[in-house]
């Protein structure tokens, strides 16, 4: 699961990867979700994550959700009540193959 902005509606694309993938969006699934989130479910593998966040479109919502999010977090010298489930190790993983994935397609 990621949580991001709705603006992930409005790209058809997406909707059908996502649903290809056994997956759903779910509006504000959480009730400390800021307005307009969306959490996206699909199952895959670190591949998989990979390819979802290349989509057309999935950067876009991320960077609205997340922005808004840590500049009200900072607005209020807080941070997330979440931070214990992020999965920093995952998020490492999926940057180091992003890059090596670009490296490779600019040969």
């Amino acid at each position: 699961m990621i949580h991001m902005d709705r603006l992930i509606h409005d790209f058809e694309p997406v909707r059908s990867w996502i649903k290809q993938r056994a997956g759903d969006l779910q509006d504000d699934d959480y009730a400390s979700g800021l307005q307009r989130s969306t959490s996206v479910f699909f199952e895959g593998d670190l591949p998989t994550a990979t390819e979802f966040l290349g989509l057309n479109g999935v950067r876009r919502a991320i960077i609205a959700y997340w922005t808004e999010a840590l500049i009200g977090l900072k607005d209020r010298g807080s941070s997330s009540v979440f931070s214990r489930h992020h999965n920093w190790n995952a998020i490492a993983e999926l940057k180091k193959r992003i890059a090596r994935d670009r490296l490779i397609s600019a040969r």
